[in-house]
């Protein structure tokens, strides 16, 4: 019998798992990857809004060395501090958003962004409209304004608020020269409640998804043509595991950076899992 090399917790955003197809890719690809390398893992799921204490509390269960964070939540500096009382350490992994504890690994997604933005310049476009969800990053936005600015792109930031989306699409659509970037929560929503609109919108300007590929709930993706934002999610596991399996401890100071790809003009349908 091979021993078991320690236990990882894998904290993990139920909402996020279920609705984030990059986050459930990653997640899942870390669990397997910390299983290959002898480690006992388990993903512990917990429920949006849940306090510090009781998601301190859900992690503990498995007795694990070290817990794995993908995306804190707001809570996650008080869990931290919870975590060490136990004597738990905890790896943090920044994908969105301006986490409150120090990340040992972070998702980069700037330069993928320009890489798109540039093809799109080719293309006499002018102008970019960010869409986001309800659950806005200023961090996040920042970022994204300052990468259109440089690349001298006027941006602006839209929601979709309470219309309704085939409306929203066509309003999008009906502007000159102007490219539609569309982040995960935003995707997330079109793909669930018209995800017919979401090709309609591709084929009326050039769309980037921001966040990785969205799934197919009702596989209605088939001629939708995109331009893709994606991280090698295995190859971040595999440095995880790896460093985790010769103890080598990275500091937020010095952090990983996983730098993602821009993939231009491929099918949507090649990418996106079916639910």
């Amino acid at each position: 019998m091979t021993d078991v090399h320690g236990v990882v917790a894998i904290a993990c955003s139920l909402s996020r798992f279920l609705n984030h197809q990059d986050y459930r890719t990653f997640v899942t690809l870390l669990c397997l990857e910390m299983r290959t390398r002898n480690f006992a893992a388990t993903r512990t799921f917990f429920e949006m809004g849940e306090s510090a204490g009781d998601i301190a509390g859900h992690l503990k269960e498995s007795h694990p060395d070290a817990v794995i964070w993908y995306c804190p939540e707001k809570v996650s500096r008080e869990v931290a501090a919870r975590l060490h009382d136990m004597g738990i350490a905890i790896i943090a992994i920044r994908g969105s958003g301006l986490p409150n504890i120090g990340c040992d690994y972070i998702v980069r997604r700037q330069l993928a962004l320009s890489e798109i933005v540039r093809a799109w310049k080719k293309q006499a476009i002018t102008t970019v409209k960010v869409v986001v969800g309800p659950w806005r990053s200023s961090a996040d936005e920042e970022k994204i304004g300052r990468t259109l600015e440089d690349l001298e792109i006027v941006a602006e930031f839209v929601t979709p608020g309470t219309r309704p989306l085939k409306e929203f699409t066509k309003r999008l659509t009906a502007a000159p020269l102007c490219g539609i970037i569309v982040s995960q929560a935003a995707a997330v929503h079109w793909s669930m409640n018209a995800p017919e609109a979401l090709g309609q919108l591709a084929q009326g300007a050039p769309l980037a998804l921001l966040d990785g590929p969205i799934s197919a709930p009702f596989g209605k993706f088939d001629d939708t043509i995109i331009d893709l934002v994606t991280v090698d999610w295995a190859a971040a596991a595999k440095s995880i595991g790896h460093d985790l399996w010769t103890r080598h401890v990275r500091s937020p100071d010095e952090p990983l950076i996983f730098e993602a790809a821009a993939l231009l003009r491929v099918p949507l349908s090649l990418y996106s899992q079916k639910l």
